[in-house]
């Protein structure tokens, strides 16, 4: 459809969408239509309102007041997600939503009968009827040769594309997509949201995403809506949108940002290095994933490793921190050997993890959040108010329950709370990944403070204007296995 105004009637119709988080106003008389077969974005600060949108739309949370009908004149408010399902409404998630325990096919084939309200019987009957629409899903969003690989051992990007799969079991009619490209690198970004534009035309499917790489964005809404502070302030054509000044300065950067000069001495290559690993080998089960890495970070260093999804990037991340296991290779943490070391020995032992999927803890507050990870006694370098100054927006939600804060907030309390354990070697998995413009600023600001400070980076990142910004060698991995090392 063209990304003029549609004629037909809306597919969705939402008019004065409130919601309140006690004093806090999360959605604020938002009012938009969405079209059969149009690709409509979401786009706005972290924060502002559009994952709470996501919820209210599909029954998560329950609206303070306001309307939400689709064409048929039925209301979506107060029922249940299954029963929103039931209507027609697919959603994937920001945090992908997959059975880790079970095939990728194993996964479709449940989404399937669950859709079909049938039972599940293991190896006979339903079961068996469901593989071929199954398969064929899995075909369509490009998973079809990893059709048995276990959920878990799925690469991020993969898992997106799986839940997708899912979703598509029910015919919806229309999709909501929160930050479907988090974890992707270009070409596979680009590559899932082809597939969901030629569904929306085919299918005469409405879809409406958020995003915060803005090559999806432009390249391929029809129309995109900002909000911000729970409030629609813009819903035009995304050319028009990229032209209003309003749009640039809250969200918008006017031009990619320079590499700034990187402060503190550069790395010595005779110093000692802070993390040394030899013939790293790793995987899930009986799955090999490494295939006998080696690599060093010295003190005031960031490394960058980088490769496809699916080459083994988190999952030499998880195997360092002692999150999979057995281990097998020799790893030295300042000086000492810690290759059979459990995960929390290497935290106290000063081994910091950002993982790609947070694990938050979502009942407590922000400010309860981290303070677990505040030290017992000594003094520290990223005391309370430090944290605050580097992430003043953290100051402003301190006492909100962190369940109840947007993604890209989620990934700055994850990188703040692991500061505050003191790290003098840092893991970071895709820190920059679902959070806007400014904050990924912020997060250069923090990699830089760090690197002056003298503690050591191993960054696994898809944004390669970031890794720019910020590393000092890159290295390259393919199928578990390390081929080269550069300088940026």
């Amino acid at each position: 459809m063209s990304a003029g105004t549609p004629v037909q009637a809306p597919l969705l119709k939402v008019r004065q969408l409130r919601k309140a988080f006690g004093g806090v106003q999360a959605v604020e008389g938002l009012s938009f239509d969405l079209h059969a077969g149009e690709m409509l974005a979401l786009i706005g600060p972290n924060g502002a309102g559009k994952s709470s949108t996501f919820n209210l739309l599909n029954g998560q949370l329950k609206a303070d007041s306001g309307e939400v009908r689709l064409d048929t004149g039925q209301s979506l408010l107060g029922l249940k997600p299954r029963q929103i399902q039931r209507l027609g409404v697919g959603r994937t998630f920001q945090i992908t939503q997959t059975f880790g325990s079970l095939t990728a096919l194993e996964n479709v084939q449940t989404a399937w009968l669950s859709h079909q309200q049938r039972r599940l019987h293991w190896g006979t009957g339903p079961l068996h009827a469901a593989q071929a629409p199954a398969q064929a899903l899995l075909d369509q969003v490009g998973l079809g040769e990893l059709a048995h690989c276990p959920g878990h051992a799925l690469s991020y990007g993969d898992q997106k594309r799986l839940e997708l799969a899912m979703v598509l079991t029910s015919e919806p009619r229309l999709l909501l997509m929160d930050e479907p490209t988090a974890g992707m690198a270009l070409d596979e970004r680009l590559a899932l949201m082809t597939l969901a534009k030629q569904l929306a035309q085919e299918r005469q499917m409405g879809v409406l995403f958020t995003e915060h790489h803005l090559e999806v964005v432009f390249g391929f809404a029809d129309r995109v809506a900002v909000m911000a502070r729970g409030q629609l302030v813009a819903l035009d054509t995304p050319a028009a949108v990229q032209r209003q000044p309003d749009v640039q300065a809250l969200y918008l950067l006017p031009a990619p940002l320079d590499r700034p000069a990187i402060p503190g001495s550069p790395p010595r290559p005779t110093a000692s290095p802070c993390l040394q690993v030899r013939d790293l080998w790793g995987g899930y089960g009986p799955a090999q994933v490494l295939r006998g890495i080696s690599l060093s970070v010295y003190p005031g260093e960031v490394v960058a490793l980088m490769g496809r999804n699916g080459a083994g990037k988190s999952t030499t991340l998880k195997t360092l921190m002692g999150w999979l296991g057995p281990r097998q290779g020799q790893m030295e943490l300042l000086g000492q050997d810690v290759s059979q070391a459990p995960a929390h020995e290497l935290a106290q032992r000063g081994l910091g993890y950002v993982p790609e999927d947070r694990r938050i803890f979502t009942d407590l507050s922000v400010l309860e959040n981290l303070q677990l990870t505040r030290p017992a006694r000594g003094p520290s370098r990223w005391p309370l108010e430090r944290v605050f100054q580097m992430f003043p927006l953290l100051r402003a939600l301190q006492h909100r329950r962190a369940g109840f804060l947007s993604g890209g907030e989620q990934q700055i309390l994850t990188v703040a709370r692991t500061l505050m354990g003191q790290p003098s070697v840092l893991l970071l998995d895709e820190p920059s990944e679902g959070v806007a413009p400014q904050i990924v600023a912020q997060m250069v600001t923090m990699i830089q403070t760090l690197k002056a400070e003298g503690v050591g980076i191993l960054l696994c990142e898809q944004n390669a204007d970031f890794t720019q910004q910020v590393a000092d060698r890159t290295l390259w991995l393919d199928n578990g296995v390390l081929h080269a090392q550069n300088k940026l």
